[in-house]
């Protein structure tokens, strides 16, 4: 009765086990484990290829001293309330966001650091294309303002002949149009 659940206690541990290696080797997001040393408890394909690793890239302190990262083992583990546990590293040219944390065993005294990365690179190429697009937008709708207001106030200081009214009429006018005109491709753009 005993080997029997023992051995279907065993099967299940066995299968979970399985379960979280899979999950562990498949994703796509880096996941690095250090002991209380800084050595590698547990690394996955992700994170080799993310920070390109080498063989000799074997500790805390010589993967994050070649990424040029100051981060520092100790306060990760003790330190964890009071210090910056994230950083953002450029590798090559991808950008990676590192998230650290202590690891603790069930009496949360701590055991050592996992680290998780993730390839934020397509966020920041986004980001980089939105900021450029917002700056040619508003240097696109400047100008009609400028045009608008500089003719507005030149109208409302003197007294014109109807013939220079209307032509600076038609110079605001042009501009507002050519304004909506901008707002409107803004608006089919952002239901893309």
């Amino acid at each position: 009765m005993m080997t029997k659940e023992l051995k279907e206690n065993l099967s299940e541990v066995s299968k979970r086990k399985n379960q979280i290696e899979t999950i562990f080797l498949h994703m796509t997001d880096g996941i690095i484990a250090f002991d209380m040393e800084g050595k590698i408890d547990l690394i996955n394909p992700a994170t080799t290829r993310l920070l390109r690793l080498l063989p000799e890239d074997d500790s805390f302190d010589k993967i994050f001293s070649k990424l040029d990262v100051d981060v520092n083992l100790e306060k990760i583990i003790y330190l964890e309330n009071w210090t910056s546990s994230e950083e953002r590293v450029v590798v090559g040219d991808n950008y990676m966001h590192m998230y650290f944390a202590p690891l603790k065993d069930e009496g949360d005294i701590p055991t050592g650091v996992i680290v998780v990365i993730q390839d934020i690179t397509e966020h920041v190429k986004l980001d980089n294309m939105r900021k450029e697009f917002v700056a040619d937008v508003s240097h696109e709708l400047k100008t009609p303002i400028t045009s608008i207001m500089a003719y507005s106030d030149t109208l409302l200081e003197d007294e014109y002949d109807k013939e220079t009214k209307n032509k600076f009429l038609k110079v605001i006018s042009d501009e507002a149009i050519r304004m909506k005109k901008l707002v409107e491709d803004l608006l089919a753009l952002s239901k893309y």
